[in-house]
């Protein structure tokens, strides 16, 4: 069944140690041979973030929750689904953080929380047993992050600005930096540093007067659960976008001053048919290009557009 791969709301509580651990990350294992992978950031007392599980379907989740440091232990549940194909079910996880030599790791079980696959589910009361390890810090963004994130430090932000100020202090307080831009920095640099460290593949170099191009990216014949991350000149366009067989449309200024603009296509993942691949329909002015793309975790898919004069 289907029902592994989605999301865990985390309980994760109060701290036990003199030294905080930061599960932030992105966390990996297989269950009945598919893949189960669980991405947290730390914001606070508070992760979020979101789950993938690819098999013979796929279902991407959105995550939140806590980590309690005196037990190790990660208690959640799904809150909401992204994307996926029939037959996956929210779960509720029962978690606890384990380093080992080999790495660290969060080892438990998955239940099932809706009450019709219940009934399907032949793992029953026990739920099914989960080991994911840490495979890296490096962790990528969603939406509902970003959106938990600027609300919930839109609130701290009120409280600060409501403080009464300390007529005994005449030092000028020091401006204080917005989370949500540094967790955007944070997760750009990390996908910046992947697309690094890939070789480049560079599908067609166009040259073009036009002042702005449109690109539509779309799946290549079997929707297999392909993500890309998007980038236009080192700048993320969009993180982790599920290649679906309905065309995803961007829209790219090309500034005259920038003699050649850089279009790169970045592989999350291989789906179930590797490599990760997608059709661009590119328009630049009366010109019209369809491409397919190829990308995998060696390489990068790239496209050059360079400035007519």
């Amino acid at each position: 069944m289907k029902i592994l791969s989605c999301f865990l709301f985390l309980w994760l509580g109060t701290t036990g140690y003199s030294r905080s651990q930061d599960l932030s990350g992105t966390w990996e294992g297989r269950v009945g041979g598919e893949l189960l992978k669980l991405v947290i950031i730390k914001a606070g007392n508070t992760y979020v973030g979101y789950t993938y599980h690819e098999g013979s379907g796929y279902c991407k989740a959105n995550f939140m929750g806590k980590f309690n440091e005196r037990s190790r232990q990660v208690k959640g549940a799904n809150p909401s689904f992204i994307d996926k194909t029939f037959g996956h079910a929210l779960c509720t996880y029962d978690l606890k953080f384990t380093p080992r030599a080999a790495g660290r790791y969060l080892i438990g079980f998955a239940h099932v929380n809706e009450a019709v696959l219940q009934e399907f589910d032949m793992y029953g009361a026990r739920g099914r047993e989960i080991i994911l390890k840490q495979a890296g810090a490096n962790t990528d963004t969603t939406e509902y992050m970003a959106a938990w994130l600027e609300m919930n430090v839109n609130q701290t932000n009120k409280v600060v600005q409501n403080r009464k100020p300390d007529t005994l202090n005449t030092v000028s307080p020091l401006p204080i930096s917005s989370p949500p831009d540094l967790n955007k920095k944070a997760f750009n640099d990390s996908l910046t540093a992947v697309k690094t460290r890939r070789t480049a593949d560079t599908l067609r170099t166009i040259i073009t007067a036009a002042d702005s191009i449109v690109i539509t990216i779309e799946d290549n014949e079997v929707v297999d659960g392909d993500t890309v991350t998007v980038f236009h000149n080192n700048e993320v366009l969009v993180s982790r976008l599920f290649v679906s067989a309905h065309p995803y449309r961007i829209v790219v200024l090309l500034k005259k001053e920038i003699p050649v603009h850089e279009f790169v296509l970045v592989a999350n993942n291989l789906g179930s048919i590797p490599p990760n691949t997608a059709l661009l329909t590119i328009e630049a002015g009366k010109e019209r290009y369809q491409l397919k793309a190829a990308s995998d975790l060696t390489k990068n898919a790239v496209i050059l557009f360079k400035i007519r004069q």
